[in-house]
């Protein structure tokens, strides 16, 4: 599992992280510089496995067996904006960084959570600690607590503090950014507490507020964990009148004047505001938490606070979770939705009724205890148990409500929208190509799931697609590939074709050496570097009767050799570039369809396929300006297409430069407009591959345009 660090990692401090080891399996032959190529990487039981991903740990060779701390997704501090995103391995005496991202921490299919709720707990030791200690054994990603938290008769000192003494002793590891006595508590909070009587006389309230850091005003909020929206209450107050415990009318729950809620009916402010935020929720499940059971056979409050009974299930609620009343009680309440009494936090055990509620299904008061919940999209468990660890009881409940997201970490940061790239697809047959999926977030930002993701086809004898979004096409016709991420979806209609591998072309490749192809694109190196791969990759995918010519250009523009069966010529000319001087991207485009008009084959497609960054550094003409220079470039490119040239450009670093040339791409007549985008050399091959097919099977590609971006 990743980690997120929420405080800043320079780096001159390598030791914050998980102290671990480098197994031997993990290492490379010690000639590549890297660790599991291909690979990410885990900590697991202080070493770092091998995991799903597409990761590369550069390591010297030296610090290969050495002790490492592996901190993922850390807030660096770099003047390289790239370095401060990516996860880093540190040694003792330096950083290093990962490769790149391939994925983040996402929820598993069915989107899970586990939480404990307590209530009533208000002491020092005893029974509070055994809870506390119950509690913390389950390892609930959240604690809920119902109210009573701390009480004056709880075994404080006068002059303590007793969210200290009382709460933090017992939930320190739960409580968020809690920096006590009794330890450390975690970064992102995970404990949620709702207002109790006590909490406001004994607490004091202000103590309350400025020791736990909750959402809105503190009193009532709302937060959302994996598939569940929990709404906290305030539920002590004054007014208005209404039947309390013995069947008497009382103010609200019995709080003095002006303490507490002023209103707590059902129009009333938080009452509104429940209403409202429950019609709102995007979550399958949705559970209140407050103090005041409006139902109880508690002998000390039966049989509730009417005032508190709002049309909860009305409104959309699934599970009410109280507390007040010391013990545990099981109501299935008129509207058909559960109301869990749960308070054997640890503060005193209590009686009942002679004659419980009609609706109560269950009840205990044998021993202290604490509720466990475990939720899926599709489900939710509750199981009381005692503080011996005995169960006391379970129940099971079910939803139909589908999950559109699901909540990881905090709530600052969700995912609203799946992007998947290319929408539409031609494929060729036997030919494997990789889709992306790219999810959009609310706080602005976007990150590559596509291995986070989960992927199915319609029609599988049609195309098929494996876990890492990667498409084969088996037979011609139309399937639509579905991309899954957190509950949003995105597709990509793949139209597999007749297999046309076999059609000669002839091909003038155009490749840019000018001086900012020198550039370094950390990690993956200068782009004069990458070109060469990207065009040997090219060659690979090339067909026998295909004929190739080689030109390339910085200030001046050089032929290398015209078209010829013999590949090894333009390999030669690939490997010998080195990058200098400035941009003649037109002049470059006219040599090439000049030598392909001159000396190509009548009968046979023909293409330009041009490999550029783009930057004309010719001042003071276009320099480094992209749309210049590639609107001088269109002028030759019309031309070729006059001539019924493809002409294809793969933009290297398109996604520094923004979207110029799709943009250009697609004003050309083309039809269909024909876009990829690419994040890696190493994913151009099946690129190329299914771009050859368009251009053979598309009757109207003679003359279009075709672009690919290689991030």
């Amino acid at each position: 599992m990743r980690r997120t660090n929420s405080i800043e990692i320079k780096v001159n401090a390598p030791s914050k992280g998980l102290q671990t080891r480098l197994p031997p399996d993990l290492q490379d032959d010690g000639k590549s510089q890297y660790l599991t190529v291909a690979e990410n990487v885990r900590a697991e039981r202080g070493e770092l496995k091998a995991a799903p991903g597409y990761e590369r740990v550069h390591l010297p060779n030296e610090q290969l067996d050495g002790q490492v701390n592996l901190i993922h997704q850390p807030n660096l501090t770099s003047s390289d904006a790239e370095i401060q995103n990516q996860p880093v391995v540190g040694t003792e005496g330096s950083l290093y960084s990962m490769a790149k991202r391939a994925r983040t921490l996402v929820c598993p299919a069915d989107c899970t959570l586990r939480f404990a709720a307590v209530s009533d707990s208000g002491r020092v030791d005893g029974a509070a600690a055994d809870v506390g200690k119950l509690v913390r054994g389950w390892g609930p990603e959240l604690v809920v607590h119902a109210g009573d938290l701390a009480y004056s008769a709880g075994g404080t000192a006068a002059d303590d503090d007793k969210y200290e003494t009382q709460v933090a002793k017992h939930y320190y590891w739960a409580i968020g950014g809690y920096r006590g006595q009794y330890g450390t508590g975690p970064d992102i909070n995970g404990f949620f507490p709702a207002l109790g009587n006590h909490d406001y006389t004994d607490g004091p309230l202000s103590r309350f507020l400025t020791f736990f850091n909750l959402p809105n005003n503190e009193r009532w909020y709302t937060i959302k964990r994996g598939p569940v929206q929990f709404f906290f209450i305030d539920s002590y107050g004054y007014g208005p009148s209404a039947p309390g415990p013995g069947g008497n009318n009382i103010g609200g729950t019995g709080a003095a004047a002006g303490v507490g809620s002023a209103d707590l009916s059902s129009t009333g402010p938080q009452g509104q505001w429940l209403q409202a935020q429950l019609a709102a929720s995007d979550c399958p499940w949705r559970i209140v938490v407050f103090h005041h059971s409006p139902q109880t056979s508690e002998s000390g409050y039966y049989p509730g606070y009417e005032v508190m009974n709002w049309p909860f299930a009305q409104w959309g609620a699934d599970l009410l979770i109280t507390g007040h009343a010391h013990v545990y009680e099981r109501i299935l309440r008129a509207d058909g939705i559960p109301q869990l009494t749960i308070g054997l936090g640890g503060q005193s055990v209590r009686n009942f009724v002679a004659t419980p509620l009609p609706q109560s299904q269950f009840r205990y008061n044998g021993d202290y205890g604490a509720l466990l919940v475990d939720v899926s999209s599709t489900s939710l468990t509750t199981k009381f148990y005692s503080r011996a660890g005995t169960l006391i009881d379970t129940m099971t409940r079910t939803t139909a409500r589908p999950l559109s997201v699901c909540y990881t970490g905090t709530i600052s940061k969700q995912a609203t929208q799946l992007e998947v790239i290319p929408p539409t697809l031609s494929l060729p047959q036997d030919v494997p190509f990789p889709l992306t999926a790219t999810a959009k977030f609310n706080d602005g930002t976007a990150l590559n799931v596509t291995a986070g993701s989960s992927w199915t086809s319609s029609n599988t004898s049609i195309a098929t697609v494996d876990s890492s979004g990667v498409v084969t096409g088996f037979s011609t016709g139309v399937s639509t590939v579905t991309a899954n991420y957190q509950g949003f979806t995105d597709t990509c209609v793949v139209t597999v074709l007749p297999d046309c591998a076999d059609e000669k072309h002839d091909i003038a490749l155009v490749l840019d050496r000018s001086g900012s192809m020198a550039w370094m694109n950390p990690p993956q190196g200068t782009r004069v570097d990458r070109l060469k791969i990207a065009a040997n990759l090219f060659l690979d995918s090339l067909k026998e009767g295909d004929e190739v010519a080689t030109v390339s250009f910085a200030s001046e523009v050089k032929l290398h050799h015209g078209l010829t069966s013999d590949y090894s010529q333009s390999q030669t000319a690939i490997n010998s570039l080195s990058a200098f001087g400035g941009t003649a991207i037109p002049e470059a485009v006219a040599t090439a369809r000049e030598e392909l008009l001159k000396n190509g084959r009548t009968g046979v497609r023909k293409l330009i396929v041009l490999f550029t960054d783009g930057l004309a550094n010719i001042s003071p003409f276009c320099n480094y300006d992209v749309d210049c220079a590639m609107a001088a470039a269109t002028v030759e490119f019309n031309g070729a297409k006059d001539n019924g040239i493809t002409c294809i450009v793969v933009a290297l670093d398109v996604a520094i430069y923004g979207l110029n040339y799709e943009d250009i791409i697609r004003g050309w007549p083309t039809c269909p407009s024909l876009y990829y985008s690419v994040v890696d050399t190493g994913d151009l091959g099946p690129v190329f591959v299914v771009l050859r097919n368009n251009v053979c099977v598309n009757p109207c590609s003679s003359g279009s345009g075709i672009g690919l971006g290689l991030i």
